[in-house]
């Protein structure tokens, strides 16, 4: 006969999209997400979905990709451009061309907690065109499953628009906010534009001056159903200059310009949405060296979603650029901890040429006073 007992100590690795309750698989993205969109396929097709409204062509797509090709999403399918193909690597997603009144997005669908915040870097590059109207970073409430684009024009593809008085088009339905890079001015204004509100969004007694080559935060949809009718509100912004948007003549990658967005954790006591913009670079610069730098109050809507979308959009009115993204990664801003848990097997006695069959505790605490229960954890497999 022989007593066996054990003690094993395991650390549990847990992050946004990680361990500790409450997490689930359909609503986590594994560790640090990575989606360069720069091959002829995607890393995760099937959590993107694509979608797109107006003339010109098909938008989406993907440059590294041979015109014709299509790749099967969540509910859509995403095309290779058309025109010559960029080397695989070295492309990029064309969210709309330089045709006029197109609007387009690119959603990922998987919903994931905004308990730990978001991190999140890409490349953005507006050229080729005539000057409008810009490219948006959006996020939506995790809750909401209606994926349709927003207006073209000023609207960006996240806001909506309206015409003689009446709802033209809705805005992204459940949108929590949207950080725009507004060639045009119109996302910045509130003012009519003959008889239609574009870049007004929604939001009624709303007074913003057309500011072109801006930065702009548009807030949350505030219908009450969540259907796209109201809000998208100014948040803040400030004038970025014409150096930050490409021309005419410019080449898709002479025009990029790196993006780092923090959204802080919704649960901090004063938690902000925080955009850092340089003229050129790496992807990864020190945060102190940016030249543009925008802090923003995450607006109530936000810190009351448990869990997120996030996605891109951009749109053309009557002027238009090539809107491209690249290089997007995106992980927590603030991972948990990952936490020391003690596990320790009941004492069993059994004869020697027996099988031992444990059950085990799990305890936080070294002295093992604090039980754990097994089911509020994932990703945990008894040794």
């Amino acid at each position: 006969m022989k007593k066996i007992a054990r003690l094993l100590v395991i650390a549990l690795s847990a992050s946004i999209l990680g361990t500790i309750t409450g997490v689930a698989p359909s609503q986590a993205v594994p560790g640090t997400l990575t989606e360069t969109f720069t091959g002829a396929t995607l890393s995760n097709p099937n959590n993107w979905l694509a979608t797109s409204a107006g003339n010109s062509g098909v938008h989406p797509c993907l440059t590294a990709a041979a015109s014709g090709t299509t790749i099967s999403l969540s509910g859509s399918t995403l095309a290779g451009c058309a025109g010559a193909i960029e080397a695989a690597g070295s492309g990029a997603l064309l969210l709309t061309t330089n045709g006029n009144y197109q609007a387009a997005t690119m959603l990922y669908k998987a919903a994931i907690p905004t308990a730990a915040g978001l991190d999140l870097s890409f490349y953005e590059a507006q050229y080729g065109g005539n000057g409008a109207d810009g490219i948006s970073f959006f996020t939506q409430d995790g809750a909401i499953a209606d994926v349709s684009v927003g207006a073209d024009g000023g609207a960006l593809g996240y806001g909506g628009s309206k015409k003689n008085g009446s709802i033209e088009k809705p805005g992204i339905r459940g949108g929590l906010f949207a950080v725009g890079f507004d060639a045009y001015g119109n996302a910045t204004a509130s003012q009519p534009s003959g008889s239609e509100v574009r870049g007004g969004l929604l939001c009624n007694g709303e007074s913003q001056p057309f500011t072109p080559k801006a930065l702009v935060v548009r807030g949350p949809d505030t219908s009450a159903t969540q259907d796209g009718t109201a809000g998208y509100c100014y948040l803040g912004g400030t004038t970025l200059g014409a150096s930050y948007f490409g021309t005419s003549s410019s080449t898709r990658t002479s025009a990029g310009i790196p993006v780092r967005i923090i959204v802080d954790p919704a649960t901090d006591a004063d938690p902000k949405i925080h955009i850092y913009i340089w003229q050129s670079g790496a992807l990864n610069q020190a945060l102190n060296t940016a030249s543009v730098k925008l802090d923003i109050a995450e607006p109530a809507q936000y810190k009351a979603a448990k869990t997120v979308k996030f996605g891109f959009s951009a749109s053309t009115g009557g002027a238009n650029n090539n809107h491209a993204i690249w290089g997007m990664n995106i992980a927590p801003a603030d991972p948990v901890k990952s936490p020391t848990l003690y596990v320790v097997p009941d004492a069993t006695t059994v004869d020697a040429t027996d099988p031992a069959i444990y059950t085990y505790k799990i305890y936080s605490d070294e002295s093992r006073t604090v039980a754990v229960n097994p089911s509020s954890l994932s990703n945990f497999v008894a040794p």
